[in-house]
This record gives structure tokens, C-alpha cells and sequence, in this order.
């Protein structure tokens, strides 16, 4: 009988597997990849559109930031030449690209002449911003910043106060749009003042209703220190003029009185009490007493000059 040996199964010779399959793998993984790209974008054109208008934007924003720091005229309308058309094509991709509405009022605003349709973009802007949300406080801000500053050389002082009204309400803790309430009403103020010079008798009434709307637009949203600054010029600048004198007196008793209820703060209370002295004495007084009674030296030593007894 013949003699039957161990098989050795390092003799035996290994399949040889077919090196195609991984490929097929990976090419059916890519393509269903592709499939739900595909898919995504035919199901929301939208969101192609937006990539492609952010894509603009920040090609425009490039071309902006490259020539900010140059100052030439040559550099100014090249940039204005080339980074306009991205970002009103962005605009027709996206009318909702806030971001592409606020580089165009920025840079709009390098052009001088054309800060009118630079508020109408940075209004657009803001528009925006509030209705899609999660932009952040800071930029929001220097949007309602640069419009404010689009509408004071466009001399509208008025549309620009609103603006910053506006911005305080949003920003309560921004000590910039603070400043542009008291400068917007310094210059509504001084805009009138200088047609009042040359004012006609027929016209008359209509100056004053300007001058009258302007202390009440800021009673009624509490900026008060700001209609006391604006009650205490009229009335030295029109101290005949009955209608102006009857409601700077009716504000001025409002805001004293809102003081004697609320307030602690003895230098405003005694700025008020100089404002109105003339206007109601009584109440004058009663804020020069709240000042003496909370320690102010300056009241105290009023009192003692005048003999009167502040407790």
C-alpha cells in the first residue's frame, strides 16, 4: 500500500481574490454622495444661489479691504468699478444676502454724491438683519452707525435721530448711539434755528410746530435729558413766543415731576431746577429741597444763602 503523506498547508496556493471589488465600493459610496448633493441642490435651488452669492460678496469684500487703506481717486472709482458688479450680482442671486446690501451701502459711501442711495441700501441692510436674526450686536450696530452718519451729510437730521432713537432702543448699553441722539438733535436744532432768521410771519407757525414736535418726539421716548437741553435754548432764543413757552413749560413740569417721584440724581435734578426756575418755581424748589436732602453740598449751601430750611 502506498504511503500517504501530511499535506503541508503552506503548499497550498492561496485564491487570488478579485482586486476590482474595493474600487466598485468606493465608487458606489461616491456616487450615492453625489446623488444626495444632486438631490439637495435640485430640491432647494436656493441654497445654490446663496453660496454663490456669498462666494461674490466675498470676492467683493477682498477687493474693498485690498484698496481701504489707499487714498487716491483712481484707486477709489477702480475699486468701486469692480467690486460693484459682484455685489449687485450677489443681490440678484440672494435679494436676502444681508451682507452683500451692507458692503454695497459701504461702499457707496466712499462716493460722496451718492450717500442718498447709501442709506437706502444700509435700510435695507438692517431690515435684514432683524428679520433673519443671529447677526451680531456689534455689527448691527455699525450698520445703524454709518447709516446715521449717511443721513447727516445728507442733512436730514430728523430721519437720522429716528435712526439713532432706534439704535438706543436696540443698543441700550452703546455709548456711540447715545452720542448720535445728542448730535442728530444738536443738529435738527440748529437746522431750524438758522431758517428762523430769515423766517417769514406766514411760516411762522409751521418753524414752531417743528420746534414743539422735536421736544415732545423725545419726551415720549424718554430722552429726557436731551428735551431739557432742546427746552432751555428755545426758551432763550424765543422767550416771547407763547406757543414755544406754553409747551416747553407743560414738558418741563413733567420731566420735574418724574424727578421728584424716580430719581436720585442730584446734578440732573439741579440742572432741571435752573430750566424751569422761571417757568414754576414751586417745583424748582422741591427739586433744589430732593438735591439737599440727598447730601448735595451745592444745594445745601444754596439753602443757607437764601435762609430757607430744606428738611
Amino acid at each position: 500500500m502506498e504511503e500517504r503523506h501530511p499535506i503541508n498547508t503552506e503548499d497550498v496556493p492561496e485564491t487570488e481574490q478579485p482586486k476590482h471589488g474595493a474600487f466598485y465600493k468606493i465608487a458606489i459610496v461616491c456616487l450615492c454622495f453625489l446623488y444626495f448633493i444632486a438631490k439637495g441642490v435640485i430640491g432647494r435651488p436656493t441654497s445654490l444661489n446663496t453660496m454663490r452669492s456669498n462666494i461674490r460678496v466675498d470676492i467683493a469684500s477682498f477687493i474693498i479691504n485690498h484698496t481701504d487703506s489707499k487714498d487716491s481717486i483712481a484707486v477709489r472709482n477702480w475699486c468701486f468699478n469692480r467690486a460693484l458688479p459682484m455685489l449687485n450680482k450677489a443681490i440678484c442671486l440672494d435679494d436676502s444676502n444681508w451682507r452683500a446690501w451692507a458692503l454695497k451701502g459701504a461702499l457707496y459711501t466712499r462716493q460722496w454724491v451718492y450717500l442718498d442711495s447709501a442709506a437706502i441700501f444700509l435700510r435695507k441692510t438692517i431690515q435684514l438683519q432683524e428679520e433673519q436674526g443671529g447677526v451680531p450686536d456689534e455689527t448691527r450696530e455699525y450698520a445703524h452707525y454709518v447709516l446715521i452718519t449717511c443721513l447727516w451729510g445728507t442733512h436730514l437730521p430728523w430721519e437720522a435721530l429716528d435712526v439713532a432713537m432706534d439704535g438706543v432702543r436696540k443698543f441700550p448699553t452703546s455709548e456711540t448711539m447715545k452720542k448720535d441722539v445728542k448730535s442728530s438733535v444738536g443738529q435738527c436744532y440748529n437746522q431750524w434755528l438758522d431758517a428762523c432768521d430769515t423766517i417769514s410771519d406766514e411760516c411762522l407757525h409751521a418753524h414752531n410746530h417743528k420746534i414743539i414736535l422735536l421736544m415732545d418726539t423725545l419726551c415720549q421716548n424718554n430722552f429726557w435729558e436731551d428735551a431739557v437741553w432742546v427746552i432751555s435754548n428755545v426758551c432763550k432764543k424765543y422767550p416771547e413766543n407763547n406757543d414755544i413757552k406754553e409747551a416747553s413749560r407743560s414738558i418741563a413740569i413733567e420731566y420735574a415731576d418724574y424727578l421728584l417721584t424716580n430719581s436720585e440724581d442730584t446734578e440732573v435734578m439741579w440742572s432741571m431746577s435752573n430750566v424751569i426756575w422761571n417757568v414754576d418755581r414751586k417745583r424748582a424748589l422741591n427739586l433744589r429741597r430732593k438735591c439737599a436732602r440727598l447730601g448735595d453740598e451745592q444745594a445745601q449751601e444754596w439753602f443757607k444763602q437764601e435762609g430757607y430750611e430744606w428738611d
